[in-house]
């Protein structure tokens, strides 16, 4: 009996701990401007619950997942209830990043010029690797079409930290952040690509690495 009792207790215990764990995670939604998430740390392949609230009558929606440098676009269907716009996506496997697009009475809702740009996560809770270069890079050559707009030196900032926290991301986002640097200190972009060309200029393999030394030599003229 008494085994019956302590097993009884501990499933008690697992089903309470099982349903805590549901609740909290049901409790933390995240808000951005006028958009409701309904996980504040969306993975990708996850299906997620998204809120626009909008007065305006007629609000059309899509998104794009960001890969790397790429982004492809999905239109999102709505569903309707009183000033809230409802509905659910499933997030591609292969996204970083998602960025939401909103519109009405033709104009963007660029929510303060910031977009409605966000991060997708590991099954830990952490960022993944790559989604703050991949939101920055859009923010910066497709962000302005919807009246986003994201400062230089945040661009840098955030492909830089991808690239410190994995440097196999360098092949794909060096250039790039060089660029930047470039743009914002010439005299601090000029030495630091030097050093780029002069430690590639021998270990140059394939096309993709000349196309990248071409961009430098280009950028500094």
């Amino acid at each position: 009996m008494k085994k019956i009792a302590f097993y009884s207790l501990l499933l008690i215990i697992l089903v309470g701990c099982k349903n805590e764990k549901e609740t909290n995670s049901e409790a933390k939604p995240m808000t951005i401007g006028a958009l409701t998430i309904s996980t504040e740390h969306p993975q990708p392949g996850e299906t997620i619950d998204i809120i626009y609230k909008n007065n305006d009558s007629e609000v059309e929606a899509f998104y794009r997942y960001v890969v790397g440098k790429d982004s492809y676009p999905v239109d999102i269907d709505f569903s309707k209830d009183e000033n809230d716009y409802k509905s659910s996506i499933k997030i591609p496997d292969s996204a970083l990043a998602l960025a939401f697009i909103f519109k009405s009475d033709d104009k963007y809702d660029d929510n303060e010029k910031q977009g409605y740009l966000i991060a997708l996560y590991d099954d830990n809770g952490n960022k993944l690797t790559g989604s703050g270069a991949s939101m920055a890079y859009f923010s910066n050559y497709q962000g302005s079409s919807y009246g986003i707009k994201m400062e230089d030196k945040a661009i840098a900032e955030a492909i830089k930290a991808d690239m410190d926290a994995n440097p196999d991301l360098k092949k794909d986002w060096e250039v790039s952040y060089l660029e930047l640097v470039n743009k914002m200190d010439k005299e601090k972009g000029q030495k630091l690509i030097d050093e780029y060309l002069a430690s590639h200029s021998n270990s140059a393999k394939d096309e993709e690495d000349y196309t990248a030394m071409m961009r430098l030599y280009t950028v500094t003229k």
